[in-house]
């Protein structure tokens, strides 16, 4: 699960044999979804179109039996509340083991229930934003793959054959992350940490992996709109986030970014190659594959730093990077502006989203603060 959805593409999968075995935690679509160990409060809404699928035991899904009692997206708004992770918080500590709360446990906590009417109200207005936030990111989505399929066909090309064979060190400076402390991090500063959880899994920018930071840096350690990290550390299991990068976009509650020490700083060091050719080489499946075999742990994944200069590609003429850069620029250009715009609609349902589902806020009054949201 990430931000509010189910990434099925990257789930485990099994076998029909194996499927028929099971017979708890069979989800469906229209299910709310909550990580209750380890990870405790990830919550995600199954879409309509949900394949078959089934609940790791980390997880449990919440269903609406009677849509004329509980509106299931109001369910969803209110399982993001404040209200209801503070209740979570208050059973996740009840054990020794890591943060879990039982699923006895679960049905002991409190949903409060307005008028079903009111309850589909919230739903909607919550649910337009996510929606919206949903369309962006599927655009933005599409506009990198695009890029990347531009990239892919150019390298692939019989006339590549020709390129010389270079390493990102002949055309790029790489510059580790800022180590810090915890009691670096804190609140009321104008700069912030991007750390490893600003990287997607699969790759590809999140803000909310931002963290507040009152620490020292190096100049070349602050990173800008469009500057790439690729992470150095990975606690997912299948590695979905080592080696990838990711582009940072700008912050308007920071005046200063830095890269932490789980990230790698890349940037061009010659003329002749660009931003986006670099992030379009990084974010080559042939370099995850090289980050990988260079990677080693258990629980926590770390990347051989020494071997990132290392990693070979065949360098295009100065031509044909320009060329390249001219054809992606403007798709990224189109990428950012969509995930500015989803950051807007994000800080507007996080401000309306506890306001509603505790009444403090009445229907009428939000929805007029949402006709003048992005459309």
């Amino acid at each position: 699960m990430d931000d509010g959805r189910v990434l099925f593409g990257a789930a485990d999968h099994i076998n029909g044999t194996a499927r028929a075995r099971i017979t708890k935690g069979i989800g469906a679509p229209g299910d709310v979804l909550l990580s209750h160990k380890g990870t405790v409060g990830k919550v995600a809404l199954a879409p309509d179109d949900a394949p078959a699928f089934v609940c790791s035991p980390q997880t449990t899904f919440w269903r609406t039996c009677d849509q004329e009692r509980l509106d299931r997206r109001y369910l969803y708004a209110f399982m993001r509340s404040p209200g209801f992770h503070q209740q979570l918080a208050s059973r996740a500590g009840e054990t020794d083991m890591a943060p879990y709360v039982s699923l006895t446990a679960q049905r002991g906590l409190r949903v409060d229930l307005p008028p079903i009417d009111v309850q589909r109200s919230i739903g909607r207005i919550l649910g337009a934003l996510d929606d919206k936030i949903e369309v962006n990111r599927g655009m933005s989505e599409a506009l990198e793959a695009m890029a990347r399929s531009h990239y892919f066909a150019r390298i692939q090309s019989p006339e590549a054959t020709s390129w010389p064979i270079r390493q990102i060190a002949d055309v790029a400076t790489l510059t580790k992350g800022v180590s810090y402390r915890s009691a670096d991090l804190i609140d009321g500063g104008d700069t912030a940490l991007v750390t490893l959880k600003s990287v997607r899994r699969g790759g590809g920018y999140q803000p909310d992996g931002l963290k507040p930071y009152v620490g020292a840096y190096k100049p070349q350690q602050e990173v800008n709109s469009g500057d790439i990290v690729v992470a150095q550390t990975d606690v997912t299991q299948a590695a979905e986030v080592i080696g990838r990068p990711a582009r940072v976009a700008v912050q308007p509650s920071f005046r200063h970014l830095v890269a932490s020490l789980d990230l790698m700083v890349v940037r061009p060091s010659t003329a002749r190659i660009s931003r986006e050719f670099i992030y379009l080489l990084l974010a080559d499946d042939d370099f995850h594959d090289f980050a990988v075999s260079y990677t080693n742990g258990t629980t926590v994944l770390h990347l051989d730093v020494s071997s990132l200069p290392t990693y070979p590609f065949r360098l295009p003429p100065p031509s044909e990077v320009r060329s390249l850069t001219r054809f992606v620029g403007p798709l990224f250009a189109r990428m950012d502006v969509a995930n500015s715009e989803t950051r807007t609609l994000a800080s507007i349902r996080e401000t309306l989203l506890p306001r509603l589902t505790s009444g403090e806020l009445r229907i009428p009054r939000a929805g007029r603060l949402l006709a003048v949201a992005p459309t």
